[in-house]
C-alpha cells in the first residue's frame, strides 16, 4: 500500500485535504492522532491503494510519519493561525502553535517532502494530488464541487487543545529540541 501525510498547524485546511485525497482506492483518515498512534491506523476499506493521515497534531509527533510515507507540509502563517483558533476557540494557543511550528521544521529538515503554502493550496490541487496519489485520474468536477464546500471537522476543538496541557507541551518542546 502507498501511503501519504499530509501535516501543517491547526488550521491550515488538513480536513479539507482529507476529504479532497479520499476518493476511488485512496483513502485519507483526518486527526487519527487523537484516536491512536498513526503507526496503528487500520480502518481504511480492504481495496484502498493509497492510504493517508491528514493531522496537524502530527507536527508534535514527527516521529509518527510512517518512513515510506509521501509527505506534504502545508505551510501557514503563524500569526494567521493564532488568529483563525483565537477567534474558533476563544482563547490563546501561542504555545500550541509555537511547539507544532517547532515539530514542521524538524519534518522539513528530516524528510523529502512536498511544500505548499495555505495561501496558494486551491492551485497547487493537481501537484498535490499527483503527489500523494501518482496514477489515478484527477477528478476535475469532484474537485470544483469541493472548493465550493467550506470542510471542518465536526470535533469540538476547543476540548482537544484544552487537553494539551502547559507541561505537556513543555515535555514535548524539550523531546523536539533533542530531535
Amino acid at each position: 500500500m502507498n501511503r501519504f501525510t499530509i501535516v501543517g498547524l491547526p488550521r491550515s485546511r488538513t480536513s479539507w485535504l482529507s476529504v479532497f485525497l479520499t476518493w476511488q482506492t485512496s483513502f485519507c483518515v483526518h486527526e487519527p492522532m487523537r484516536l491512536e498512534r498513526y503507526g496503528k491506523v487500520h480502518i481504511y476499506p480492504k481495496d484502498t491503494e493509497y492510504f493517508g493521515v491528514s493531522d496537524s497534531t502530527l507536527s508534535m509527533f514527527p516521529e509518527e510519519i510512517s518512513d515510506d510515507s509521501r509527505v506534504v507540509i502545508i505551510y501557514r502563517d503563524p500569526n494567521e493561525v493564532r488568529a483563525s483558533l483565537c477567534d474558533a476557540i476563544g482563547f490563546d494557543c501561542d504555545n500550541v502553535v509555537n511547539v507544532c511550528s517547532s515539530g514542521l521544521k524538524i519534518i522539513a529538515a528530516g524528510m523529502d517532502h512536498m511544500a505548499v503554502k495555505f495561501d496558494d493550496i486551491d492551485n497547487r490541487l493537481f501537484d498535490i494530488w499527483s503527489y500523494c496519489v501518482p496514477g489515478l485520474l484527477f477528478p476535475r468536477k469532484r474537485v470544483q464541487e469541493l472548493i465550493r464546500l467550506n470542510v471542518e471537522p465536526s470535533i469540538d476543538i476547543s476540548k482537544t487543545l484544552m487537553e494539551v496541557t502547559p507541561e505537556r507541551l513543555e515535555a514535548i518542546r524539550i523531546r523536539l529540541e533533542g530531535a
